[in-house]
């Protein structure tokens, strides 16, 4: 079991941060669940050693008030930093969150997670501003991981393909009014991606992290069809 302490970043229910919650908290991790709304995650709060904390991040101030309730209750250590929040896919507040938690991570010689997509790297139809953000994301995440290695951080850029989360079934379908509707089935015709089980993603993150993981990992990302040419 674990001793560390891991504060994850957009954990409400029926999404991959609540799944990640849920995989290290049952490998004895300290978690600290965050999102914007506290009722949104209300159901972790009966579990050991998870404590809920209101983190809105685009908000320097909500997250400067989220790191001082961390200082206090860790010592001014972080072990596992996880940026997952997606919110309107931008690219500013996994960057506050490394800035707002680095001398904690410094002092633990910790862990930065950024939850990165495939979708940075392939051009997935309908989807142009979020590849853009995951492209930058990624980008930034391994430059990270280059900064970081001489102050004992390390970094781990989360390449992920198709997760079963409540993300995902949103995305799926354009709306009934788009423009794209009549040819839609014919750009997404040679398209495959496998499903991966939230549960089953998020353990598998938990074992690796918490076993000392760096660099790139990929999840879910197996493709076929024109994405895997």
């Amino acid at each position: 079991m674990s001793s560390k302490t891991v504060l994850i970043t957009g954990t409400s229910a029926g999404g991959i941060g609540y799944a990640f919650v849920l995989g290290f908290q049952k490998r004895g991790a300290t978690v600290f669940a965050t999102a914007r709304s506290i009722s949104k995650m209300q159901d972790l709060a009966s579990l050991p050693k998870v404590h809920l904390l209101s983190l809105d991040v685009t908000s320097p101030t909500s997250i400067a008030a989220a790191a001082k309730e961390v200082d206090a209750k860790t010592g001014g250590k972080l072990d596992v930093l996880i940026n997952n929040a997606g919110v309107n896919y931008i690219m500013p507040g996994p960057v506050r969150m490394v800035q707002a938690f680095q001398s904690m991570l410094i002092a633990s010689q910790g862990t930065i997670v950024n939850i990165g997509s495939g979708a940075g790297s392939f051009y997935l139809a309908f989807s142009s501003q979020y590849n853009a953000s995951k492209a930058a994301l990624n980008q930034y995440s391994e430059t990270q991981r280059m900064e970081r290695a001489s102050l004992g951080v390390q970094v781990v850029t989360l390449v992920s393909g198709n997760v079963a989360s409540n993300i995902a079934k949103k995305c799926s379908q354009l709306p009934e009014n788009s423009l794209y509707r009549p040819i839609e089935k014919e750009l997404v015709k040679d398209d495959a991606w496998t499903e991966m089980p939230v549960a089953r993603y998020a353990d598998e993150l938990a074992s690796e992290v918490l076993a000392g993981a760096s660099g790139r990992m990929y999840k879910a990302f197996v493709l076929v069809g024109r994405l895997g040419r």
